[in-house]
């Protein structure tokens, strides 16, 4: 009898188990979809702005037909900062760039990625590889999105003359 109840028990202990796995995985399914959808409708126009300590990114991106240009310049406090123009494409939600700059007197490429999200971007972060005066994102299906590389949403009037100025 104790051994059939431990049996029942365990029984339905997995099948309880099989059905939580099966709701979490629809739930995350969900939760992809309506992301996915979401992405798809913002559009990526617009000047925005990241502040991390003294440090400062200014953004401002022109999307036409899946083609985005702009302009990038990081204000940095102890490091050197640079400014120049991005370029690339709307690519599943998410604009795939490539950033021309100088620093230092030198001209530099870097291949960024943005995801927009309700109230500005996110700035994807992955593994880089180096060639010459290049550096571009080795797998882009790899990117991750923290939260903290959040860009706030601004009226461009604000930072239209810091990202014009050299």
């Amino acid at each position: 009898m104790k051994y059939k109840l431990l049996l029942l028990l365990i029984l339905f202990s997995q099948c309880k188990n099989t059905s939580d796995e099966k709701k979490d995985e629809s739930d995350t399914s969900t939760i992809k979809q309506e992301t996915e959808i979401v992405n798809t409708q913002l559009k990526l126009d617009g000047c925005y702005r990241k502040i991390t300590g003294r440090d400062t990114m200014l953004v401002s991106f022109k999307e036409t037909n899946g083609e985005v240009s702009g302009k990038i310049r990081f204000d940095n406090y102890e490091k050197d900062s640079s400014h120049g123009t991005v370029n690339g494409t709307i690519k599943n939600g998410v604009a795939v760039l490539w950033y021309d700059f100088f620093s230092e007197g030198m001209k530099s490429h870097v291949q960024y990625v943005f995801k927009p999200v309700e109230n500005g971007l996110l700035w994807g972060i992955s593994e880089l590889d180096y060639r010459n005066d290049s550096a571009h994102l080795k797998d882009i299906e790899s990117i991750e999105y923290p939260t903290e590389n959040f860009l706030e949403k601004l009226d461009c009037d604000l930072i239209q003359k810091q990202l014009s100025d050299n």
